[in-house]
């Protein structure tokens, strides 16, 4: 087994012809052990591949003096191995507290930066990651559940600009016992155990219930889905480009603009890709769309009139010129019009300090606590997508407990909301019929009753404090 994965790794790599001679490369090691036997590999082949090695590893000053022994641990096989070690530090925590991310997410994106500019700057040509094969069914399962495209299950990519995953051929058993048999140091990072991170459910509950219960092969079976669709995505890919040409009009700095007739033409995974297209070259961002981003996007396309806007997120709006939809980054003070709202998709308007979001529950879930963000509505009559917009002139609802209608102006006055808040208030609505005003007060004509079937819970966090 130890040996076989020493000649399965030379194998793969030459096959995959992942290096070329005389590149420099830049190993991303943690101190666990998928990383540690990479560089070990990678070491043991280094005079066969003609590379030339360093190491990095980020000390994201988490784990206090655990993640201080990791460091220590990669800096000190990496002067067993004469190999160079860079070590970058960052303060996770704070830059996901700054940037509203998950540990995990601000974790990732700062390595990617950090590494990618150590490798500009140093002149490394590649860097290779520990990704393995239970990391890639782990990683295709998870975006099955978030929900996701072709692009997304997909999967991590072997190769994906100047990051290589060398090791997404082998298991993670594998790896382990190569480490055992070579003596290789490593350490575990206990982070991995908790079971709060999504990530850790998937691989200690979910792909062990798959194997056990239903196929031993399971991992296996996503990671060579995950590289089938990689393959498909090499050829999509170069569809997308001729699509690419034929639809776009103009393309700038945070402004592109795209043909409708032509987009409309395509069927929908050209559509996302070209939506994702976009996104990586007008906004520089590497997004992958889920379905239900697209469907809300789609409704909006087909129905919003001339001059309509529609909002993406904080960054990106997009809007109706004629014959063309413009993308692009809106001015601060740019007020924002309508936006299509699904189920299960959360949306943020931070300039209307709402964050919404709205879901089917049962009713045994009904919570009524007296709390304003949070309000349960009868379903029955919901037609998706709602629309969310700011209040107009003229608007009229049913508050609750009232047995008729009155101005959203006038409501809002009586309710001691004054300029600018009052301006920024935003409306629900189904169809033309206002649902709600999030945050501040739901409609009379939605509230749940005994004959009810659907119950749908509208979640508002930094809401209106009236």
């Amino acid at each position: 087994m130890q040996t076989t994965l020493k000649n399965r790794f030379l194998q793969f790599v030459l096959k995959k012809e992942l290096f070329t001679p005389q590149t420099r490369v830049l190993v991303a090691v943690s101190g666990g052990v998928d990383s540690m036997v990479l560089l070990h590999l990678l070491h043991t082949w280094r005079q066969r591949l003609q590379v030339e090695l360093a190491a990095v590893h980020l000390h994201h000053h988490l784990r206090g003096a655990e993640a201080d022994a990791d460091a220590a641990l990669v800096e000190h096989y990496c002067t067993k191995l004469n190999i160079p070690f860079h070590l970058l530090e960052a303060d996770v925590s704070a830059i996901a507290r700054e940037e509203g991310w998950s540990l995990e997410e601000a974790g990732h994106r700062v390595r990617d930066k950090l590494f990618t500019d150590l490798a500009e700057r140093e002149g490394y040509h590649l860097v290779a990651t520990g990704h393995h094969r239970d990391d890639q069914a782990e990683t295709v399962l998870e975006r099955l559940i978030q929900g996701t495209g072709l692009r997304g299950l997909a999967g991590i990519r072997l190769r994906r600009g100047r990051w290589v995953r060398p090791l997404l051929f082998a298991h993670r058993s594998e790896i382990e016992q190569y480490a055992r048999f070579h003596a290789i140091p490593f350490r575990e990072d206990a982070s991995n155990q908790e079971l709060r991170f999504r990530r850790n459910k998937i691989r200690h509950h979910l792909l062990p219930l798959l194997r056990e219960e239903y196929n031993p092969a399971a991992p296996t079976h996503l990671a060579e889905l995950a590289e089938t669709l990689q393959e498909w995505d090499v050829y999509l890919r170069q569809e997308v480009e001729k699509a690419w040409k034929q639809c776009v009009i103009s393309a700038g700095k945070n402004e592109i603009a795209l043909d409708i007739k032509t987009y409309s033409g395509y069927f929908s995974w050209i559509k996302i890709a070209l939506l994702e297209e976009v996104f990586r070259r007008g906004f520089s961002r590497d997004e992958i769309i889920r379905r239900k981003q697209w469907d809300a996007f789609e409704w909006w396309m087909k129905r919003g009139h001339e001059g309509s806007q529609y909002r993406w997120d904080d960054h990106v709006w997009v809007q109706r010129r004629g014959a063309t939809l413009l993308f692009y980054t809106p001015h601060p003070q740019r007020e924002h019009t309508e936006m299509a709202v699904f189920p299960g998709i959360p949306y943020h308007l931070p300039e209307s300090n709402i964050q919404l979001s709205i879901s089917e529950v049962k009713r045994e879930a009904v919570r009524f606590t007296g709390e304003r963000n949070v309000e349960y509505l009868c379903g029955d009559r919901l037609r998706f997508p709602l629309k969310l917009r700011r209040w107009q002139p003229g608007d009229r609802f049913v508050p609750l407990g009232a047995s008729y209608s009155v101005l959203v102006s006038d409501y809002l006055t009586d309710r001691g909301i004054r300029q600018p808040q009052k301006s920024q208030v935003m409306v629900l609505l189904n169809d033309d019929e206002i649902v709600a005003i999030p945050g501040i007060q739901m409609d009379e004509r939605y509230k749940i009753t005994e004959p009810c079937k659907k119950i749908f819970r509208l979640t508002i966090s930094n809401g209106y404090q009236v």
